[in-house]
């Protein structure tokens, strides 16, 4: 056979190859096609001698500035979908595209990841139900404090002569609704988005880690007590700077890592918490002396529900643990050995001043007396909100239904309307609508216990200005109005 016929050969295997083939120019002007790839000029309305699809074209400027091959560049045709390799041909001045059908690939792909969500989804579910024993416990242990001081404060009137006690009780009852409602976040943690770096605050590390020891106490000393087990908890917390975060996050990493290790130690021991700071950065660790891990469980604990402990685990918490650590660009060492105990070092960068700071955790006092409408339908939620604002001085009046914030709304000008979102016959989301249109310049915040998924889902409800997740500060709230005041409307 000789020259000749080899490329007739050669070009006769191109032009009827199954997989199509394009020579296009620089400019991006189609100079070649075979059939399967005159195909798909038919779907991109295109044909020799034109243009070639833009974002093609795009990638074929790139690849002969850089002379470079180009693998996996995708490209629609219809509902058809092809991977491209685009090969750059300098002395030619072109590049050659070379394209493979992966349609039945993607939709695999697509299908696979579908299923992974759906089995995800329903070991999620699972969890939650396996932890709701636990936070049911753990609620109860943190409603005990609340219930009982301010029982005692009911019982004892005389005792509020003494500020000193009553001041003390009421900070004990204050830190307990606080872990409550962190008790409650643990089942947001399914849900919750990355935070970003406007939401990044200063934790004070130290303090959160005496804060908890106290408020897991009923598990670490009185739970194993009762079982038996003797259960110590010591600190070495030195200066410290304050890591970037989000407290509860925190709280909730803290709160796994001690009860993993009470976990650990089935016969008692010393948990040990200890905090530095190196250079910029919040250092903290805390160890066991538990049975410890074999070199195979610590390559998997921080798998999401890989547990050790059969169906009492949900073997969420260190995968929890591992996810607030990478999500602040911390890092976490573990040590760890068969009888030899565990300890975890965690280090995390520690917050600057000058980095952006949810302006609602500032405490400062209101810069402007305001007349603000209180909405929801749960008096005690009223009253609380209520007295918030009256601190302040300003105006404040309420309404227990959407009906009656209207009614009172038409009588009377406020500046601010604070409503629930959750309310029979009219949502705070409807009332804000109805607001919007009757009054424009009435700002509206609304109080929700689900702002975080609202915010993920990025939902923004027509005339709603901020929303706040429940149960909301004084602090936070002030701040706020200040917002309003200031008209610098936001999300929070």
């Amino acid at each position: 056979m000789n020259l000749e016929d080899n490329l007739e050969d050669i070009a006769g295997l191109l032009f009827e190859s199954p997989y199509p083939v394009f020579r296009v120019s620089p400019e991006g002007k189609l100079l070649y096609a075979n059939e399967a790839g005159k195909c798909m000029l038919g779907k991109w309305d295109s044909t020799i001698g034109q243009t070639i699809n833009h974002d093609i074209a795009a990638e074929v400027t790139e690849a002969l500035r850089k002379n470079l091959t180009k693998n996996n560049v995708e490209a629609k045709c219809g509902e058809r979908v092809f991977s491209l390799t685009l090969v750059p041909v300098l002395k030619g001045n072109y590049v050659n595209i070379y394209g493979d059908e992966v349609t039945a690939r993607r939709k695999a792909e697509k299908e696979l990841e579908r299923i992974q969500k759906q089995v995800i989804q329903q070991e999620r579910l699972k969890a939650i139900g396996q932890m709701s024993s636990g936070i049911i416990h753990d609620l109860n242990n943190v409603l005990f404090p609340i219930l009982g001081f301010s029982e005692t404060l009911i019982m004892h009137p005389a005792y509020l002569n003494n500020k000193e006690k009553t001041l003390n009780y009421l900070k004990k009852i204050n830190s307990s609704a606080k872990h409550a409602a962190s008790v409650i976040n643990r089942l947001k943690d399914f849900f919750r988005a990355p935070p970003s770096d406007a939401l990044l605050k200063p934790v004070d590390l130290n303090r959160l880690i005496s804060d908890i020891i106290g408020l897991t106490r009923p598990r670490w000393k009185d739970e194993m007590e009762a079982k038996g087990v003797v259960i110590k908890v010591e600190t070495v917390l030195e200066g410290l700077w304050p890591a970037a975060g989000e407290e509860s996050e925190f709280r909730e990493l803290i709160v796994n890592l001690i009860f993993n290790a009470v976990d650990a130690m089935t016969t008692g021991g010393v948990i040990t918490i200890s905090t530095r700071s190196e250079k910029t950065n919040a250092i903290f660790e805390i160890s066991d002396t538990g049975s410890g891990m074999s070199e195979q469980v610590k390559l998997h604990c921080f798998e999401p529900f890989f547990s050790t402990k059969g169906e009492k685990g949900t073997g969420l918490g260190l995968a929890m643990v591992y996810g607030t650590v990478k999500r602040y660009n911390g890092n976490i060492h573990l040590e760890s050995g068969e009888g030899k105990g565990t300890k975890f070092t965690i280090t995390f960068p520690a917050w600057q001043k000058n980095k952006s700071v949810q302006i609602a955790d500032q405490q400062y006092v209101s810069e402007k007396i305001i007349k603000i409408l209180v909405v929801d339908d749960n008096p005690i939620v009223r009253e609380v909100v209520k007295e918030y604002l009256l601190y302040d001085k300003h105006q404040v009046e309420t309404a227990e239904s959407g009906d009656e914030a209207i009614k009172m709304l038409s009588k009377c000008a406020f500046d601010v309307v604070v409503t629930d979102m959750a309310m029979p016959k009219m949502s705070g989301t409807d009332l804000a609508v109805l607001i919007r249109q009757k009054q424009k310049n009435v700002s509206v915040i609304l109080l929700t216990g689900f702002s975080e998924l609202m915010i993920a889902k990025d939902e923004k409800p027509e005339g709603v200005d901020f929303i706040l997740e429940k149960p909301v500060s004084s602090d936070k709230l002030r701040a706020t109005i200040n917002q309003v005041i200031k008209k610098e409307a936001k999300w929070l």
